[in-house]
Protein backbone atom coordinates (compact mmCIF):
# COMPACT_ATOMS: atom_id res chain seq x y z
CA UNK A 1 0.00 0.00 0.00
CA UNK A 2 1.32 3.53 -1.03
CA UNK A 3 1.49 7.24 0.44
CA UNK A 4 0.65 9.92 -2.11
CA UNK A 5 1.32 13.30 -1.66
CA UNK A 6 -1.19 15.36 -4.09
CA UNK A 7 -1.80 19.05 -4.82
CA UNK A 8 -4.70 20.03 -6.66
CA UNK A 9 -4.23 23.15 -8.98
CA UNK A 10 -7.06 25.91 -8.98
CA UNK A 11 -8.72 25.83 -12.44
CA UNK A 12 -7.18 29.18 -13.59
CA UNK A 13 -3.57 27.51 -12.93
CA UNK A 14 -4.15 23.99 -14.67
CA UNK A 15 -3.09 25.28 -18.09
CA UNK A 16 0.12 25.88 -16.61
CA UNK A 17 0.32 22.44 -14.65
CA UNK A 18 3.73 22.04 -16.13
CA UNK A 19 5.15 25.50 -16.01
CA UNK A 20 4.38 25.16 -12.20
CA UNK A 21 5.56 21.57 -11.52
CA UNK A 22 8.89 22.65 -13.26
CA UNK A 23 9.27 25.35 -11.27
CA UNK A 24 8.45 23.78 -7.76
CA UNK A 25 10.56 20.79 -8.30
CA UNK A 26 14.15 21.07 -7.02
CA UNK A 27 17.06 20.28 -7.76
CA UNK A 28 18.54 18.90 -4.92
CA UNK A 29 15.83 16.98 -3.48
CA UNK A 30 11.84 16.60 -4.09
CA UNK A 31 10.18 15.55 -7.55
CA UNK A 32 6.83 17.61 -8.66
CA UNK A 33 4.99 15.86 -11.50
CA UNK A 34 1.86 16.05 -12.97
CA UNK A 35 -0.13 12.99 -12.66
CA UNK A 36 -2.03 12.45 -16.20
CA UNK A 37 -5.53 10.39 -16.54
CA UNK A 38 -6.02 8.25 -18.89
CA UNK A 39 -4.65 8.37 -22.30
CA UNK A 40 -2.33 10.92 -20.97
CA UNK A 41 -5.23 12.71 -20.40
CA UNK A 42 -4.05 16.55 -18.46
CA UNK A 43 -4.99 16.45 -14.75
CA UNK A 44 -4.63 19.40 -12.83
CA UNK A 45 -3.32 17.50 -9.96
CA UNK A 46 0.46 17.42 -9.33
CA UNK A 47 2.47 14.46 -7.46
CA UNK A 48 5.21 15.15 -4.58
CA UNK A 49 7.65 12.62 -4.06
CA UNK A 50 11.25 11.83 -3.86
CA UNK A 51 13.70 10.93 -6.99
CA UNK A 52 13.90 7.55 -7.88
CA UNK A 53 10.44 6.97 -5.71
CA UNK A 54 7.38 6.36 -7.41
CA UNK A 55 4.99 7.26 -4.13
CA UNK A 56 5.53 9.12 -1.00
CA UNK A 57 6.44 6.37 1.51
CA UNK A 58 9.75 7.36 1.72
CA UNK A 59 9.03 10.87 3.43
CA UNK A 60 8.19 8.76 6.45
CA UNK A 61 9.45 7.14 9.17
CA UNK A 62 9.19 3.97 11.06
CA UNK A 63 6.95 5.77 13.59
CA UNK A 64 4.57 6.42 11.36
CA UNK A 65 1.06 5.21 11.25
CA UNK A 66 -1.83 4.83 9.60
CA UNK A 67 -4.82 5.62 11.93
CA UNK A 68 -3.02 8.12 13.85
CA UNK A 69 -3.59 12.05 13.53
CA UNK A 70 -0.62 13.00 11.94
CA UNK A 71 2.54 11.56 10.23
CA UNK A 72 5.62 11.20 11.71
CA UNK A 73 7.91 12.72 8.52
CA UNK A 74 11.76 12.29 8.00
CA UNK A 75 13.32 15.83 9.20
CA UNK A 76 15.23 16.33 5.63
CA UNK A 77 12.13 15.93 3.84
CA UNK A 78 9.71 18.75 5.57
CA UNK A 79 12.53 21.11 4.91
CA UNK A 80 12.47 20.20 1.13
CA UNK A 81 8.45 20.01 1.48
CA UNK A 82 8.24 23.26 2.98
CA UNK A 83 10.25 24.87 0.06
CA UNK A 84 8.99 23.16 -2.86
CA UNK A 85 5.31 23.90 -1.64
CA UNK A 86 6.71 27.93 -1.11
CA UNK A 87 7.48 27.56 -4.55
CA UNK A 88 3.97 26.29 -5.38
CA UNK A 89 2.57 28.87 -3.73
CA UNK A 90 4.95 31.83 -5.51
CA UNK A 91 3.83 30.11 -9.08
CA UNK A 92 0.00 30.16 -8.49
CA UNK A 93 -2.29 32.82 -8.30
CA UNK A 94 -5.25 31.09 -6.50
CA UNK A 95 -3.75 28.70 -4.22
CA UNK A 96 -3.62 25.01 -4.71
CA UNK A 97 -5.36 21.74 -1.89
CA UNK A 98 -3.05 19.29 -0.43
CA UNK A 99 -3.76 15.91 0.56
CA UNK A 100 -1.84 13.22 1.87
CA UNK A 101 -3.31 9.95 2.02
CA UNK A 102 -2.75 6.20 1.89
CA UNK A 103 -4.11 4.63 -1.58
CA UNK A 104 -7.59 4.54 -1.06
CA UNK A 105 -8.21 6.52 1.75
CA UNK A 106 -10.25 9.52 2.25
CA UNK A 107 -9.89 12.99 4.25
CA UNK A 108 -12.55 13.68 6.84
CA UNK A 109 -12.28 17.68 7.21
CA UNK A 110 -10.99 20.49 5.18
CA UNK A 111 -9.07 23.25 6.30
CA UNK A 112 -8.62 26.56 4.87
CA UNK A 113 -5.10 28.28 5.69
CA UNK A 114 -2.50 30.34 4.50
CA UNK A 115 0.61 29.23 2.75
CA UNK A 116 2.60 30.79 5.79
CA UNK A 117 0.10 28.23 8.11
CA UNK A 118 1.48 25.67 5.79
CA UNK A 119 4.66 26.15 5.84
CA UNK A 120 4.96 25.82 9.65
CA UNK A 121 2.12 22.83 9.84
CA UNK A 122 4.89 21.21 7.47
CA UNK A 123 8.28 22.16 9.68
CA UNK A 124 6.31 21.48 12.73
CA UNK A 125 5.45 18.01 11.64
CA UNK A 126 1.87 18.13 12.05
CA UNK A 127 0.36 17.36 8.52
CA UNK A 128 -2.52 14.87 9.19
CA UNK A 129 -3.62 12.35 6.75
CA UNK A 130 -7.33 13.65 7.80
CA UNK A 131 -7.12 16.70 6.42
CA UNK A 132 -7.76 18.23 3.09
CA UNK A 133 -5.34 21.92 3.53
CA UNK A 134 -6.94 24.34 1.50
CA UNK A 135 -4.00 26.88 0.71
CA UNK A 136 -5.02 30.73 -0.10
Amino acid sequence: MCVFLTVKLSDEDSSRIDEIATASSLSDGLTVTPIRGLFQKRTSILHIFEPKQGCTCSFLTDNAYQDDDTWDIRPQVLLQLASALQALRSQTTNGFSIDLQWVGDKTTEEKQITAEEMTKIIRDNRLSPQVKYLVA
